[in-house]
C-alpha cells in the first residue's frame, strides 16, 4: 500500500513538472535539467538511460552488419560496397522511426 502511496505521488509529480515546462515554454536543455533535477531516479532511467543505450546498440548492430556482410560475402566491387550504404542508409532510417516511435516527444513522454 504504501510502494502505491509513493508510486502515485511520483506520477503526480512527474505530470505536474511536466506541466510547468510546457506551459513555460522553456528550451529542451534547461527542460532536461530541470526534470533530472526533479524526477526520481527510475524516471530518469526511462527517460535518459535507455534512449542512451538504445542508440549505442544500434550503431554497435550496424557496424556488426556492415562488417559481417563485407567479410561473409567478400564484397570488394564499387557496385556491393553501394549497395551496401543504401542498406545502411535504409536501416538507419527504420531504426530513427522506431527511435521516434518510442520517444515521439524528445524528452517529453506521450501521454496516453
Amino acid at each position: 500500500m504504501c510502494a502505491r502511496k509513493l508510486s502515485r505521488e511520483a506520477e503526480e509529480g512527474r505530470s505536474d513538472i511536466d506541466e510547468k515546462i510546457r506551459m513555460a515554454d522553456v528550451p529542451d536543455q534547461a527542460a532536461s535539467r530541470m526534470l533530472r533535477m526533479e524526477l526520481p531516479w527510475r524516471d530518469w532511467v526511462i527517460r535518459d538511460l535507455l534512449r542512451y543505450w538504445y542508440a549505442l546498440l544500434v550503431l554497435a548492430a550496424d557496424a556488426f552488419l556492415v562488417l559481417t556482410l563485407l567479410y561473409t560475402f567478400n564484397i570488394r566491387d564499387i557496385l556491393g560496397i553501394m549497395a551496401l550504404l543504401i542498406l545502411v542508409a535504409a536501416l538507419v532510417a527504420l531504426e530513427v522511426r522506431i527511435y521516434r516511435w518510442i520517444w515521439p516527444g524528445g524528452i517529453f513522454f506521450k501521454e496516453q
